[in-house]
């Protein structure tokens, strides 16, 4: 399972994000009021916390990757 910082990670490098400003997440503004990029607040990501494009497991393997 990928966790919050990663659907983050994986947000920021995603071609295909697409923010879905009626998100039931609430976490997705900072102090300055900027947009936080998530995978969760994002139009392609489902209520099964899967992406519908399945990108998650690429950009992640790709991130691992680039870390190596």
């Amino acid at each position: 399972m990928v966790n919050k910082d990663q659907l983050k990670n994986i947000a920021e490098r995603c071609s295909q994000y697409r923010f879905e400003r009626d998100s039931s997440l609430r976490s997705d503004v900072k102090s300055m009021g900027e947009t936080v990029s998530s995978c969760e607040n994002c139009e392609h990501f489902n209520s099964e916390h899967k992406c519908n494009l399945n990108l998650i497991d690429q950009i992640l393997s790709n991130m691992d990757v680039k870390l190596d």
